[in-house]
């Protein structure tokens, strides 16, 4: 009976563990195509604030693709090349046809 609730109590920990890892993985690619529609949305002048979901990440923005932890999206915008990390909001700018996201 012990062996029993033993093999029941990891597969059930076994499945959460893989359950949030899909969680976390979910909430980075919503991130990234949160932000990579926000380039495209951000007119001349324009500046938008942006709050990630997630509190740990690695965001690198390229003139065509924005990157949460590996996770990749395209934008049709012009961007400037940036690497942000773990901030808890950004700012995203357009100045003269180019999109500039910052820390905020």
């Amino acid at each position: 009976m012990l062996l029993f609730v033993t093999v029941v109590l990891s597969v059930l920990l076994g499945f959460i563990t893989v359950e949030t890892g899909a969680f976390q993985y979910e909430q980075k690619a919503r991130m990234a195509e949160d932000v990579s529609r926000l380039i495209d949305a951000a007119g001349n002048g324009g500046s938008i604030t942006y709050e990630p979901p997630i509190n740990n990440y690695v965001l690198v923005v390229s003139p065509n693709t924005v990157t949460v932890d590996g996770i990749s999206r395209n934008f049709l915008a012009t961007a400037n090349s940036t690497t942000i990390s773990n901030s808890p909001s950004l700012t995203i700018k357009n100045i003269n046809g180019v999109v500039y996201v910052n820390k905020a």
